[in-house]
């Protein structure tokens, strides 16, 4: 649990406009969300499995990141799997899912 994603922004996609669904699953994470500059200080957001965060248009070009992922305070997620891999994975992990529109041209 001792992954982070720096802090940056979403400047270099051609449609900001279309928004990006990030999904959470396992351990929770501290997301920060800044502003369009470094200097702005950011808000901080709790991400537990299951949650499901939106960003679309101005906040694709604020500076994000996750500074630290934290151990769950429980467990949220349940899976059936023969060998208990996913369940011990999940216990110790974090699992982020990013779906966004991509153009090409």
């Amino acid at each position: 649990m001792n992954s982070t994603l720096s802090g940056h922004t979403d400047h270099s996609e051609l449609n900001k406009d279309a928004p990006l669904f990030s999904i959470s699953f396992g351990q929770s994470a501290l997301f920060l969300l800044g502003g369009l500059t470094k200097e702005e200080d950011p808000s901080i957001i709790k991400l537990e499995s299951g949650d499901v965060l939106i960003m679309s248009g101005e906040s694709r070009l604020c500076y994000h990141g996750v500074p630290r992922i934290l151990k769950s305070e429980k467990q949220t997620w349940l899976f059936c799997d023969s060998h208990g891999r996913t369940l011990s994975y999940l216990n110790n992990n974090r699992i982020n899912i990013n779906v966004r529109q991509v153009n090409f041209y």
